[in-house]
């Protein structure tokens, strides 16, 4: 498969605000309409580096960990996959399927990633070395995300033919779980320990779960209007999701029970989330040009992007945080500082 390679370039300096606490010098923030910029709290500069991705206008969207430490994104616009390796070398990867619209990625114990294509109704696997094999859907399933369940085989929504896939790591298409509400817009997916599958119904206003036995269950979300698109599995079974309409970040027991918390940027448009390996929840705010985390506690640290619109968010091996951004066609890797004693 045909690839470019890079070097990645680029040393730049990021922002991190306090919390919630205290008023501070406003720096320009972004509307969502071309309306007049918002002013948010005083800021820091913290280190990180930024990658341009070679294919100008190509829209990185969704990113995630590598099995060799480097990271994955998809390329909306570009209809590429790109790779950074551990050293640093972008690549990008060309989807067979012309007009693929890859959009959400993850890493399968295989050690390969797996893509949704929505474009062309496919799921792609592709190897370390990017040799990349489509695996073929029913007409206008239009696939958003995959994740791995806890069975090993790969789960994906379809929001063309609500439903719920199911695919082995050889290809095969084992399941489709039809969704009762049509109308939903099936996006995000995570998977939890006990064999749960858990999606986002955007349009709904709520969150679905498939159970080990294949039962399907909604669960309303309190916040009106959330624009839940995203969610990420934790070990205890409960599962986090971003709240884009609703500036909110979101847990759900396994038992359905729910807690929102508010972010401090107002109207910053929560997109994607992420788990850390010390527990702590990392979310993208679009329109607020950041990303927050939630640490254990319940404290919440935000950071502000130097591009823009940053849409996915992966925690990498080491511990980085790397973030795709959308409009500035830039990937980032932030060192978040050691926690205080």
């Amino acid at each position: 498969m045909r690839h470019v390679p890079r070097r990645a370039l680029l040393a730049a300096a990021w922002l991190v605000v306090a919390g919630c606490t205290g008023p501070g010098i406003g720096i320009p923030g972004r509307s969502s309409a071309g309306g007049s910029a918002r002013a948010f709290p005083a800021a820091m500069t913290i280190p990180v580096t930024v990658v341009s991705v070679p294919t100008a206008d190509s829209q990185p969207y969704h990113i995630t960990p590598g099995a060799d430490g480097g990271v994955w994104f998809t390329e909306l616009k570009g209809n590429k996959i790109g790779r950074i390796g551990p050293g640093g070398t972008i690549q990008e990867f060309v989807m067979p399927a012309g007009g693929s619209q890859p959009h959400g990625i993850t890493l399968a114990s295989d050690g390969n990633v797996w893509v949704a294509e929505s474009g062309s109704s496919k799921i792609a696997r592709i190897s370390p070395r990017g040799t990349i094999t489509e695996f073929s859907l029913p007409a206008r399933s239009a696939p958003a995300h995959p994740v791995q369940g806890a069975d090993g085989d790969i789960w994906f929504t379809e929001s063309g033919t609500h439903r719920i896939g199911r695919m082995s790591l050889a290809g095969e298409l084992v399941d489709e779980i039809p969704i009762p509400a049509r109308t939903s817009n099936l996006n995000g997916i995570a998977a939890t320990p006990d064999g749960s599958i858990w999606f986002a119904e955007p349009d709904a206003n709520r969150l679905g779960r498939v159970s080990p036995a294949g039962a399907v269950q909604d669960f309303a979300i309190p916040t009106p209007k959330s624009g839940t698109a995203h969610l990420v599995g934790l070990p205890d079974d409960s599962v986090w999701f971003a709240e884009n309409g609703g500036n909110k970040v979101g847990h759900i027991t396994p038992r359905g029970t729910i807690r929102e918390v508010s972010l401090p940027a107002g109207a910053g448009a929560p997109s994607t989330v992420a788990v850390a390996g010390d527990g702590t929840i990392w979310v993208t705010e679009q329109k607020a040009a950041r990303v927050a985390s939630i640490s254990p506690s319940g404290a919440i640290t935000e950071y502000g992007v130097p591009g823009e619109d940053p849409v996915g968010i992966a925690v990498g091996s080491d511990g980085a945080i790397w973030v795709a951004e959308d409009d500035g066609n830039r990937i980032g890797r932030l060192v978040p500082p050691a926690p205080r004693a």
